[in-house]
């Protein structure tokens, strides 16, 4: 690859890298406050609380968690 693509594909590399770095250094508080509110807002939204179907991925420990929310809705 070679012209704007390259330079495109090197420049979401080095996006990628910082943000990762960034996400590393937040604190475990942090997340699970940040966890919580996502999941309240998320559950606010009148689109979720008519949604007969939703779609979400099981998180892995360094992403938003999503475990509760599967939770909720596998008890709807």
């Amino acid at each position: 690859m070679s012209g704007p693509g390259k330079i495109m594909t090197e420049l979401k590399a080095e996006l990628r890298k910082r943000l990762l770095k960034a996400r590393s250094g937040l604190s475990k508080k942090y997340c699970q406050q940040a966890d919580r509110a996502i999941l309240e807002k998320l559950l606010a939204q009148p689109v979720y609380r008519r949604a007969k179907v939703i779609f979400t991925y099981v998180s892995t420990e360094a992403e938003t968690d999503t475990r509760h929310l599967i939770r909720l809705a596998l008890a709807a």
